[in-house]
């Protein structure tokens, strides 16, 4: 069963390093004062959300879920992507990565109250960090 986890974790390893790429690169354009392709960050943040729940992160789950509902309301236009959204979609984003990176290494993984707390900063209606789900 150990050896089943450690391949569903290094392909969700994979995975999760392609969403991310290519979500802070869509950032980095929208930094640029240039259009991102919104669906596309969308798409990838609920794939991110999805994978996690398959491999059975539900914190990663929790943050990208997170992730998604902001990217829905920048989709929507009710919240501007550049500035103060993009960084906290970044903080989420380097969250999952050093998270990741830790179950990786079999190190503690970081907590999320940072990640969970600049999302809901953003997100109007959100749960307070202190609300969200535990490790």
């Amino acid at each position: 069963m150990q050896d089943l986890r450690r391949e569903l974790l290094a392909a969700f390893d994979a995975e999760h390093r392609e969403h991310l790429r290519v979500i802070r690169a869509a950032l980095d354009t929208a930094e640029r004062g240039e259009a991102a392709d919104l669906r596309d960050m969308f798409r990838r943040a609920h794939s991110l959300k999805g994978a996690a729940r398959a491999v059975d992160l539900p914190v990663v789950e929790d943050v990208a879920h997170r992730l998604e509902a902001v990217l829905a309301q920048v989709m929507e236009g009710a919240l501007p992507l550049p500035g103060a959204v993009a960084a906290a979609v970044q903080t989420g984003l380097d969250w999952i990565e050093g998270h990741v990176a830790a179950l990786s290494a079999n190190a503690t993984p970081p907590e999320p109250a940072e990640a969970l707390r600049a999302l809901a900063a953003v997100l109007p209606g959100a749960a307070p960090a202190a609300e969200a789900a535990p490790m």
